[in-house]
């Protein structure tokens, strides 16, 4: 409801303020509001039913026109209402500047079909090449690992060729998936905004994807149960390995396989999730409702800080050490770490916004 008292509020910022304007806008205040109560009684979802309200009592003509106001004397306020077609961007509330739409108190910035269907389009293409880039980084620390274990089988590779061999593998498939990740991050830049504004698209649109996501949701959680089985069962041999043998390779290449295992199952959810994902972006749903993206806002500074600090230590206890092969726990330890972190970030949102409430 405080959307549609925001977007009241610019209809009539142009009008002259008299005892008549202010009484107009108290009573369509009071109509609006009922409107928009009895859409949400009858089950339609805040942004429809937002729209609807908005596109039904968004003319002011007839206002204006029993105020006897001329034309031109609202015409900053005629600019947001049904003559600008709530359910189109090409020209809404660019005098508004909401494409810099930070303030979650102003009006939602409006998605069309067109950039809708452009966004799941790039990024179903973007999400594989995240997935093989993260696969990449997962199966990075392959070729040291099996180095170590050559070295400790035969006592005889120096620490030039555990480098050459195992260290300068692991930095290139980073080096490359860092890569993979700027440019699919550059391709995807335009979208930033659906996850960090408030946005609306048209209730047309907003049923077809709540279509989409009910036939899509079979799929990706077939993909998500596979993904999370591989992840389990790819501990299996390393325990059984370690149970029958001491010997130490043996125990490298069972590590080396769930790497691999892990690092396929991984790519797999991301891809898999993708299509979902978007759908709750547009939709303003789970992770990317109002709410969530204050507390994202957060953590976006939060991350901004902090994962160069973990690189930091990463490197600076893996060059002071040379035990390659062990540092890398960092990385899982940051991310549990980061995960708490994003958590309370979210409860502190929620609960502030409840006082505000």
């Amino acid at each position: 409801m405080e959307t549609i008292l925001s977007y009241l509020d610019n209809m009539f910022l142009s009008m002259p303020q008299t005892p008549e304007v202010l009484r107009a806008k108290e009573e369509l205040s009071s109509m609006m509001e009922d409107k928009y109560n009895e859409l949400i009684a009858e089950g339609k979802k805040e942004n429809e039913a937002i729209g609807i309200v908005i596109s039904e009592f968004g003319d002011l003509k007839e206002l204006k026109e029993g105020l006897g106001l001329a034309d031109g004397s609202s015409r900053a306020g005629e600019s947001y209402g049904a003559s600008q077609s709530y359910g189109e961007t090409q020209n809404y509330g660019a005098s508004q500047s909401y494409g810099k739409n930070a303030d979650y108190g102003t009006m939602p910035r409006m998605v069309s079909r067109q950039d809708a269907e452009e966004y799941m389009a790039v990024s179903a293409k973007t999400s594989k090449w995240i997935a093989f880039g993260v696969l990449l980084c997962i199966w990075s620390p392959i070729f040291l690992f099996v180095c170590g274990g050559i070295d400790d089988a035969v006592k005889k590779l120096s620490d030039g060729a555990i480098i050459i061999f195992g260290l300068v593998p692991l930095l290139v498939l980073i080096g490359i998936a860092v890569a993979v990740f700027i440019y699919n991050g550059m391709k995807m830049e335009k979208f930033e905004y659906l996850k960090k504004e408030r946005i609306q698209i048209d209730g047309a649109l907003e049923r077809e994807l709540s279509q989409i996501a009910e036939e899509e949701k079979p799929k990706a959680t077939v993909k998500l149960i596979i993904g999370v089985v591989m992840c389990i069962f790819s501990v299996i041999p390393l325990l059984v390995g370690g149970g029958v043998s001491d010997n130490d390779m043996v125990h490298v290449l069972t590590l080396c396989f769930m790497l691999m295992v892990i690092g396929i199952a991984v790519a797999i959810i991301i891809a898999g999730q993708n299509r979902m994902e978007c759908i709750k972006v547009l939709c303003q749903e789970g992770d990317f409702s109002v709410n969530h993206k204050k507390s994202n806002k957060i953590t976006d500074i939060i991350a901004g800080i902090y994962w160069p600090i973990v690189a930091v230590i990463y490197l600076g206890w893996s060059f002071y050490t040379m035990n390659w092969g062990f540092t890398w726990i960092v990385w899982p330890i940051a991310g549990v770490l980061f995960g708490a972190i994003a958590a309370i970030c979210a409860v502190v949102g929620e609960v502030k916004d409840r006082g505000a409430e």
